[in-house]
This record gives C-alpha cells, structure tokens and sequence, in this order.
C-alpha cells in the first residue's frame, strides 16, 4: 500500500519488508526482504541502499512498534516522514496513553498495571505489541509465573505486560490519516483472530 501510494505521488519507492510480496515488488525499484525489523539488521541495509540510490525520505509502515531502536536509527541517519520517535514512544508508555484517553473522555475497556485480584475475563497484553499478537486470556497459572507473591509486579514484567479486561463483540480498527489539523479515515478492518502457537 504504500509503494502504491509513492507512485500515485511520483515518487519512485526502494522498500524494506519483511514479506517480499510480488504486487510489492512489481511496484518497487528495488525490494530488500529481512527477517526482522531490529536495527542490527535494518543498518546494514540502509547503508547499503543509501549508496546505491539517492534516498530522499523515509516512510515507516507497521512492525516497528516493538523496535523503537530501529525508529531512533533511521531518524538519525535519513528524513523520516511523519511521526517522529518521541511520538512512537509515548503510544508504547501505555499508563501515559490511557492517561491520555482519559483525559479527553474517549471509553475503553478496565486496564489495570498490576495482576486483577480474580484472572477470570481479563486478558494480558505486551506493552510493545502490534498486530494483535502475544495477547492472551489471563488465567492464575501466568499471574503467579509473571509476579511475585502479594501481587507486587517482578522486574521482568513490570513494564511489559498489562491486563484488560475482554470485552464480547467483533473486533474491528480504523485506519486514518492525520496531522495536526486534519484527520481523514481511510477504510474500516475487520479483524481475523486465531491463536497462533509460540
């Protein structure tokens, strides 16, 4: 989609993906396929493709949520268009996003940073998460893995899991485009679930 959207612009796209498709690559002048989003592999290839082709802006799509290191990389090297890492951060800090939330009244469901007394309905999900994976129903057997006796938060899961509490109906999301005047909404996903093993 947003190859397309560069050509529909004039502009000619150089991607790096984790895919390859081929509607991409019919679209692209050249496509780099890695297997993650970490810098340790994304550097190499920046560098690589900043000496071939004259790279004049940076365009992030999905997956880099869990790889904020990637996002400070290419902001330090190349101009990225749109938000840049401070906001990327902030929508990770989740106390600080339903703080926000909050704030401006728009409803969402009980979230809580510390276990829920009972596990029964609630669900557990990564602080640094897209696409909807690692979210997983809470039951007691994880609650006492992840913390300690008297419900206190371990240093290992104090700033990446919290709990929600299930809410029964479609699960669905908005995509939309916006700046700090405007919002236009694109399309309307419906979202596929399955549980998918680790």
């Amino acid at each position: 989609m947003l190859a397309q959207s560069a050509k529909r612009a004039g502009l000619t796209p150089v991607v790096i993906d984790l895919f390859g498709d081929r509607d991409t690559g019919e679209l692209a002048l050249a496509v780099h396929v890695v297997n993650t989003l970490a810098v340790t592999a994304l550097a190499p290839v920046v560098a690589a493709l900043s000496a071939r082709y004259n790279i004049a802006m940076v365009v992030c799509g999905s997956g880099l949520e869990t790889h904020p290191e990637s996002l400070l990389f290419l902001n330090e090297h190349l101009p990225v268009y749109g938000n840049p890492p401070l906001v990327w951060r902030r929508l990770q800090d989740k106390r600080e996003f339903f703080r926000v939330l909050g704030s401006l009244r728009i409803t969402y469901p009980e979230t809580r940073f510390i276990p829920p007394k009972t596990t029964a309905n609630w669900l557990t999900k990564p602080f640094q998460g897209e696409g909807g994976r690692n979210i997983s129903f809470c039951n007691n057997e994880i609650a006492a893995q992840r913390h300690n006796i008297g419900g206190m938060l371990d240093d290992r899961s104090q700033n990446t899991v919290y709990w929600q509490c299930h809410q029964v109906g479609v699960p669905m999301s908005v995509l939309f485009l916006s700046d700090q005047q405007r919002t236009q909404i694109i399309g309307f996903n419906r979202q596929w679930t399955t549980t998918t093993s680790k």
